[in-house]
């Protein structure tokens, strides 16, 4: 009988201490026993009918369930609106799994902690999220649903373990939690950037560890911080991007750790979308060399630059880049978008190509070099990008055209000049502005717009071709030297400054229609030669020319306007040539001179020979052809 007793009293101790499965009946404490309380027993049998340590317990239907002393359990399930609240100061240690299905909430207080050894998940087409509590993940999470960090950045937030967001799924950190994330993270799914109020900065704790960042689409942080733990080794192998705004330190990387932004194979990409005036700190090893892995600045307004070496160098949105110091680049610098891409008078070098694209611009300061001052070949200008050479004295040189395919060129420096002797084409746009200065240019085609407003001197020392040339300020000599305007609508348009020639000087219209002189100022040209079949306008403003008008190809169109041929200069016409078509005025001398009007209308050539008898008064006499075979009329002025 007493062995059977005593089988019997292990038995019943066995029993008590059994493993059940407690499912909530009702809003309530933790301890408030089944069968009246707060907990149903499902399966198995617990005596006391409180959950413990190897109990399973499943919070459902729209339950509140407090944990109001230290507790524990095994796996924890929340179902329904269920919530669970760890009251402060108290702690929950779920011994197994915890999962979150339906819409969720764990809730607490400042010094309220939930621990669970095993691993966290949020199914498919569930939601769940934490509310000012401290919880730690010693398993994996498994993000297949919605999860987010609701109320405030109240208690730590710790994983342990490897971290999936898969596809579909959502990790919301809504309030600026500062996760503190001793793990990898593998994002398939979406992973928007913290919304605040809190910092949202995610910390490595750990030692001796070595985390990877990976998956499909891009993890976003304010900022990832490798200060507290020592030897450690972050490695992106996906996107991350951090959007740390206002302050410094959107990565932080502490002395004796390491972040390397991919591993030579993975296309990994780190995007700083923040305003951080210095975006990268700290005395640890950043790694931005990797084969394959870009790095992108593309906050939608102005953003500093970390000085180092780059694989691939992006900017992109918005806003002023720029460099914080020598910085160099191994691969591809791309300027995309409407940025600007500043220098300043830093160094940018390495082998690396410069690749343009949007409206985007990249502006050097510095002096005594070639720019730019990369050395790769496979280089790219979109149309509307701009190239603005600003330096404060001394020479810049820009480098040849055949390497440097340059669209849009501004030369814009306060002194100092720039050096063209390796340029023979900007596609687009030549643009002088405050101070800037060319000096031994190459025979140079601009296609567009030559356009001159510095208040330097630009002397030419070999021919240039321009779409138009527009001069409003500054002084610009072409001695001894021709300026063709070739193309359509081409225009000569004078309308500030000085413009100095001589009898060598030359200016050539040739191809293309719409082509006019024009300005507010009156030029004089000492050769003026007319190539272009299709015409030139004179348009709101008379000209001069003082040695040779040379018709070669199309008429002088002078409409209300004339052009004078200063004597004692000569006009080359004829009917298979050209000729004026409208107001031709000549200086007159002493004496009997005869004069000849080299003019016509828009079909015919009427030149007329005007003999004039005992001139005592020098003036000038206008001719134009006014639809018969010789001029009109001609008209003298005294």
């Amino acid at each position: 009988m007493r062995l059977l007793a005593s089988g019997w009293l292990l038995l019943s101790v066995f029993g008590a201490f059994g493993q059940a499965t407690f499912q909530s009946r009702a809003s309530g404490n933790w301890t408030n026993p089944a069968p009246a309380g707060t907990w149903t027993v499902i399966a198995g049998t617990d005596v006391d009918g409180i959950p413990d340590a190897d109990d399973q317990v499943e919070l459902v239907s729209n339950h509140v369930v407090s944990v109001n002393v230290d507790s524990n359990c095994a796996n924890l399930t929340l179902s329904g609106t269920s919530i669970l609240v760890v009251n402060n100061p108290r702690t929950l240690t779920a011994g197994g799994n915890f999962t979150m299905n339906g819409n969720t909430t764990v809730q607490g207080g400042l010094n309220s902690v939930l621990v669970v050894a095993g691993n966290f998940s949020v199914p498919t087409g569930q939601a769940g999220a934490w509310q000012d509590v401290s919880v730690t993940i010693g398993g994996t999470t498994t993000i297949q649903g919605y999860f987010a960090f609701t109320g405030s950045d109240v208690g730590n937030k710790t994983f342990n373990g490897t971290i999936t967001v898969v596809g579909g799924g959502t990790w919301d950190n809504i309030i600026g939690e500062d996760p503190i994330l001793n793990c990898s993270v593998i994002n398939n799914g979406n992973w928007p950037s913290p919304s605040g109020p809190g910092d949202a900065v995610y910390t490595v704790s750990a030692s001796s560890v070595s985390y990877t960042y990976s998956g499909n689409n891009p993890i976003e942080m304010t900022e990832l911080n490798l200060n507290n733990g020592t030897n450690v080794t972050v490695t992106n192998l996906g996107t991350l991007v951090l959007t740390r705004n206002g302050v410094t330190n959107a990565l932080n990387i502490g002395a004796g750790r390491t972040f390397n932004n991919g591993d030579g194979v993975a296309a990994a990409r780190l995007i700083f979308s923040s305003d951080a005036n210095v975006p990268v700190t700290g005395a640890g090893t950043i790694n931005f060399t990797p084969v394959n892995n870009t790095v992108e600045f593309n906050f939608a307004g102005d953003q500093d630059i970390h000085n180092t070496t780059y694989y691939n160098l992006t900017t992109s949105s918005s806003g002023v880049k720029a460099l914080l110091g020598t910085t160099t680049v191994t691969n591809t610098v791309a300027v995309t978008g409407s940025t600007v891409l500043n220098t300043g008078l830093f160094i940018l070098n390495g082998t690396g190509s410069l690749v343009m694209t949007g409206t985007s611009e990249i502006r050097f300061a510095r002096t005594g070099v070639s720019l730019p001052e990369l050395t790769g070949t496979s280089n790219s200008f979109a149309s509307t990008t701009s190239l603005t050479l600003n330096a404060t004295g001394g020479t810049q040189t820009l480098k040849t055209s055949a390497t440097f395919p340059y669209q849009n060129v501004n030369l814009s420096g306060t002194a100092g000049s720039v050096d063209f002797s390796l340029v023979s084409n900007v596609a687009r746009n030549l643009t002088f502005t405050n101070a800037g200065q060319m000096t031994n240019n190459a025979v140079l085609t601009v296609g567009n717009n030559f356009t001159y407003g510095s208040t330097a001197t630009t002397t030419l020392a070999n021919n240039i071709t321009v779409g138009s040339l527009i001069k409003t300020a500054g002084s610009l000599v072409y001695n001894n030297r021709t300026i063709t305007i070739n193309g359509t609508n081409g225009t000569w348009s004078n309308s500030g400054g000085t413009l100095t020639a001589n009898a060598s000087s030359n200016v050539v219209f040739t191809t293309g229609t719409g082509q006019t002189i024009s300005g507010t100022i009156s030029t004089t040209f000492t050769n003026l030669t007319i190539n272009n079949t299709n015409s030139v306008s004179l348009s709101g403003v008379d000209i001069t020319v003082s040695t040779n008008l040379n018709f070669i190809a199309g008429r002088l169109i002078t409409g209300s306007q004339f052009v004078r041929v200063a004597n004692p200069g000569t006009v080359t016409a004829s009917a298979g040539t050209g000729w004026v078509q409208g107001n031709l005025r000549k200086d007159v001398a002493l004496g009997s001179p005869t004069i000849t009007y080299e003019v016509g209308g828009a079909v015919n050539y009427a030149p007329v020979d005007l003999a004039l008898n005992s001139v005592s008064v020098t003036g000038t006499i206008t001719g134009l052809e006014h639809g018969w075979r010789s001029p009109q009329r001609c008209r003298s002025k005294h």
